[in-house]
């Protein structure tokens, strides 16, 4: 098995442009069928979606290598019993590599994590940012969220901006020993296809960091 292998019951990134644009959407790989890929239908407002054939779609999911993809189309779908989409078999995979931005520590800032957990089903948790890249963050968690896990992030990145938001999958989680309360869990999150505003942001606030860190003779990592 390679990191790029899809098993049934893997958590999934769906992104379908003609029916949610900019959105990311949480499905789950089915297995192969009858030549195609089935996945289950992503919901949103409460109701799956369902594209019709021909239906541009990418697929995402994280491994051990980075963030993989591929860009495909709907061939088929079905609404019972349950909702599920047959997708074209793709005849290669992206994959986009760790580590593709700068990152820096940012002294533990505090902020609440989105975290999915169902269609359309979010729960605030508390946590604290110990790294922060334009690519992903390194977050410590009470909870130990499993791998394929969304999240969505609001970010108080002052003083270059005082709110960027940026949504990401879980792609490795580790226990953590640490002195902070209830922080147990050091969890690592992929941003997945942020905006062109929030990665310029992102970038400057590491780069602004990363400098203060110089100017103090303290280490860049």
């Amino acid at each position: 098995m390679t990191d790029a292998t899809l098993i049934p019951n893997q958590l999934l990134t769906i992104e379908i442009e003609a029916l949610a644009p900019g959105e990311r959407l949480q499905s789950r790989f089915e297995g192969v069928q009858d030549g195609l890929a089935w996945v289950a239908a992503p919901f949103r407002d409460g109701r799956p979606l369902l594209p019709p054939p021909g239906t541009e779609i990418k697929v995402w999911w994280p491994g051990e290598g980075g963030l993989y993809g591929f860009a495909t189309r709907v061939m088929d779908s079905a609404a019972e019993p349950v909702a599920v989409l047959g997708l074209a078999c793709p005849t290669e995979f992206e994959r986009e590599q760790r580590r593709a931005f700068a990152r820096v520590a940012v002294g533990l800032m505090s902020t609440v994590v989105k975290v999915e957990e169902g269609p359309g089903q979010w729960r605030p948790v508390e946590a604290m940012i110990a790294n922060l890249s334009a690519g992903g963050a390194l977050l410590w968690l009470e909870d130990d969220l499993p791998v394929g896990t969304g999240v969505h992030l609001d970010l108080d990145l002052s003083p270059v901006a005082a709110d960027v938001e940026v949504s990401g999958v879980v792609v490795e989680s580790r226990p953590h020993q640490s002195s902070v309360r209830l922080r147990r869990h050091e969890t690592a999150v992929r941003f997945l296809r942020p905006t062109a505003r929030s990665t310029r942001l992102l970038t400057s606030f590491v780069l602004r960091r990363q400098a203060d860190l110089v100017k103090k003779g303290l280490t860049v990592r």
